[in-house]
């Protein structure tokens, strides 16, 4: 996956991520809850994260990251998307409706959604967080590529998402 020159790619092994996450904090003591929520990402099976450097201390960096789920034999990319859109509909924090599409990247058939969340930045604020997520099946492992920017920030930023997601190879 190919990020623009103004992002950084951040490490996920443990001790690499640990090291990075507790120097930010120790910066600004406000990246704590973030740092928390990307080591509970981590554990539940995200592979890489990658974060517009000119965002980072603005209260909200831009970002992109890619879950990836345990293999199922059975897995369709409708069933996917049918059990991704079940867990979004059933959070309040989700504005409705969400929106889908069907997308062809360069690896493959891909379902494009976007939705807006409510979150809450470093400083308490509260904001809206456009997401813009595919999703891709790779024989039978599924793919989530989530790209995330506040409301005011997303129409700026939505070619670069597309971009990221069509240079996405996956590795044999």
């Amino acid at each position: 996956m190919a990020l623009p020159p103004e992002w950084v790619a951040l490490e996920l092994n443990a001790a690499t991520l640990n090291q990075a996450l507790d120097q930010g904090i120790r910066t600004n003591t406000e990246f704590q809850a973030l740092g928390d929520q990307i080591r509970q990402q981590v554990a539940a099976g995200m592979k890489f994260m990658g974060v517009d450097k000119t965002g980072v201390g603005s209260g909200f960096a831009v970002n992109v990251n890619v879950m990836k789920e345990p293999p199922d034999e059975g897995a369709t990319l409708q069933n996917s998307i049918d059990e991704i859109l079940g867990q979004l509909n059933g959070m309040s924090t989700i504005e409705k409706p969400i929106a889908r599409e069907r997308v062809t990247l360069k690896a493959g058939e891909s379902e494009r959604l976007r939705y807006v969340l409510a979150i809450k930045k470093p400083d308490g604020q509260t904001a809206r967080a456009v997401i813009v997520q595919y999703v891709l099946l790779v024989g039978n492992e599924v793919y989530a590529l989530t790209c995330t920017a506040t409301a005011d920030q997303v129409e700026h930023y939505l070619q670069t998402f597309e971009a990221i997601a069509q240079s996405i190879r996956p590795l044999k």
